[in-house]
């Protein structure tokens, strides 16, 4: 499946089509507006993490959140051989910011695997379109989930339960 996605032909509704033709991204340029925007959407997302969170816990339930790789943070485009549509580049600069607040503390259960892509070797190929993942990434993103659930104990509060 994944040849086939990788060989199709962009039609002109896929996001991104319009640069199929040069196979390269155009890197859009943010502005002080975007970057409020960014900051905004950031704030509602670690809310939402807040929410369910509580949520799950109301429950007995238990929450993990992961953010996920994009071409366009921590990857070199020279390697992604389809263009990334410009509604997907605002990752460029909401990741630093997101980053930035989880350091600080802000959320717990919250597992970082946006830049795992930097370590895999020029060899694997990770995307099998603009944006979906390969299934050899796919099982890179799994490992660093699984690591990032034992890392923050929730496999572990998970097992106590079950007894």
């Amino acid at each position: 499946m994944a040849a086939a996605l990788k060989s199709r032909e962009l039609r002109p509704t896929t996001p991104g089509a319009e640069d199929a033709a040069a196979r390269t991204t155009i890197v859009r340029i943010f502005n002080e507006d975007d970057l409020r925007h960014v900051r905004h959407v950031t704030d509602r997302l670690l809310n939402n993490f807040k929410l369910a969170g509580g949520m799950a816990g109301g429950i007995h339930a238990e929450s993990a959140f992961v953010i996920q790789p994009t071409p366009m943070y921590e990857y070199d485009l020279s390697r992604h051989h389809y263009p990334v549509p410009a509604w997907h580049q605002y990752t460029r600069i909401g990741y630093p910011v997101l980053r930035k607040h989880l350091d600080a503390g802000v959320e717990e259960n919250v597992i970082w695997c946006a830049d795992i892509q930097k370590d895999v070797p020029r060899t694997v190929e990770l995307y099998v379109d603009p944006v979906h993942y390969s299934a050899a990434f796919n099982k890179i993103i799994a490992q660093c989930v699984v690591a990032g659930l034992q890392r923050s104990k929730v496999l572990e509060r998970l097992a106590r339960k079950k007894r």
